[in-house]
């Protein structure tokens, strides 16, 4: 076993730089940036899995979780984008599991009180913060409309998850945040299905 002591003495730094596709970028690039929130949504969907416990949701977050995965691959250019990642497909199934469920929303500010409903806010929250570092990206057109779709659409699933399985006695309601933005933001995904 190497001892902490010697593990330190090896890494002493890199100059806040990183390989990334077989190029030296700044450690505060956007590509990184865009890297290390793949790395944060993909984290937090284990811990859903964990707390969870259903071989359903398991099957379903491993599935989101490699295809974050290969979206991370594209996005440094390892690998070329030669098969759909995220498709209307998969968007049009989330917003018919949201259409299922968002009468669950409140109409005010949530504050979840189990860890299944904190860890998948969490990883809306994530989501939300990818959705962002990739705007530019599809701003440039170097980002598929289609991925950008999904991955907004799948925060809001997120959420919806987040309430259905709190339960109603599980949630507690805050005069803080904006009344209806959840719940208009739930009604308006499903009524842009296709």
């Amino acid at each position: 076993m190497v001892s902490m002591a010697r593990f330190m003495a090896r890494t002493r730094g890199d100059d806040g730089k990183s390989r990334v596709g077989g190029d030296t970028v700044s450690k505060g690039s956007a590509v990184i940036e865009i890297l290390g929130t793949i790395d944060s949504v993909m984290s937090s969907l284990d811990m859903c899995k964990m707390h969870l416990a259903d071989p359903e949701i398991t099957k379903e977050f491993t599935g989101l979780q490699l295809q974050f995965g290969r979206l991370a691959a594209v996005v440094i250019g390892h690998t070329e984008d030669t098969g759909r990642i995220f498709t209307e497909a998969d968007t049009r199934r989330l917003q018919d599991k949201i259409t299922r469920v968002e009468h669950l929303v409140p109409d005010e500010f949530v504050s979840f009180q189990t860890p299944s409903g904190c860890w998948l806010n969490e990883s809306r929250v994530r989501v939300r913060e990818l959705e962002r570092k990739l705007t530019p990206l599809l701003e440039s057109g170097e980002l598929d409309k289609a991925y950008y779709r999904f991955i907004n659409v799948l925060s809001i699933y997120l959420f919806c998850m987040a309430v259905e399985s709190s339960g109603e006695g599980e949630l507690r309601r805050s005069v803080i945040g904006e009344e209806g933005t959840l719940k208009a933001a739930a009604r308006k995904t499903s009524e842009n299905a296709v």
